[in-house]
């Protein structure tokens, strides 16, 4: 998979025509994690960047507890690139070697700077998280 289709595959950033995401693609850079390396580490540092998978899988961890598995096209960390000083919320961990592509938060702001389009796809996926939060608590009343 290439850049510019995993980030297209992110359901964030879907919406974007090919340009759009072309520009990104240009600001991000790719990264590669051997099996068992720490992609995110939960209640640690600040976020300032989140993954789209490129190849492999990886593991999602809340308090250790194995909660989902990503794999080519997923993406994670993305409440990085628009909360200032987010704390991550969940370990991330290599299950094969993984390749990803990186968008950082210094890099993906001047661009949403310029591109208002892109902008408003990530409010757009935003609220849509927070209405599906809101529907699952309401739901487990």
């Amino acid at each position: 998979m290439n850049v510019v289709d995993a980030l297209k595959n992110s359901p964030m950033l879907a919406a974007l025509g090919d340009e759009q995401l072309s520009g990104l693609a240009n600001v991000a850079r790719e990264r590669v994690f051997g099996p068992g390396d720490l992609m995110i580490e939960e209640g640690k540092g600040k976020a300032q960047a989140m993954f789209v998978i490129l190849e492999g899988e990886a593991e999602v961890r809340s308090g250790g507890v194995p909660v989902a598995t990503l794999g080519p096209g997923d993406h994670v960390g993305e409440m990085a690139l628009v909360l200032e000083d987010q704390t991550r919320t969940a370990d991330v961990v290599a299950c094969e070697e993984v390749r990803v592509v990186q968008l950082s938060r210094w890099d993906f702001i001047p661009y949403l700077k310029t591109n208002p389009d892109v902008a408003l796809a990530v409010i757009a996926e935003l609220a849509q998280r927070l209405e599906d939060a809101t529907d699952k608590l309401a739901a487990e009343g």
